[in-house]
């Protein structure tokens, strides 16, 4: 865990640790349950930031997939903010995965 500079109260984690996928399906289970329509994911840009993990682009990409795949999996709209340096490979996996 590592704290994001400028905001206190929001930290980095590791999004290739299984302990971080867990925690990610649970509470996307947990939306599910209180009937939600989507999940709004913030801060999903890791790769571009300084922040002790070394995350790259392509590791990153694959999250984006992997986290997209499981909120449609679960009929959940997925929307994807803060990550404007990938946002064409967004919409075109948005659309890809439809």
């Amino acid at each position: 865990v590592q704290y994001q500079d400028g905001y206190p109260d929001e930290i980095w984690v590791d999004i290739r640790s299984e302990l971080i996928k867990n925690i990610t399906l649970e509470r996307l289970d947990f939306a599910v349950s209180k009937h939600c329509d989507g999940i709004e994911a913030d801060n999903i840009d890791v790769w571009y930031y300084e922040n002790g993990f070394n995350i790259t682009y392509q590791e990153n990409l694959e999250m984006l997939r992997w986290l997209t795949t499981e909120m449609h999996k679960r009929g959940l709209s997925a929307a994807h903010k803060n990550n404007m340096y990938m946002i064409a490979v967004r919409v075109f996996t948005y659309f890809l995965l439809l």
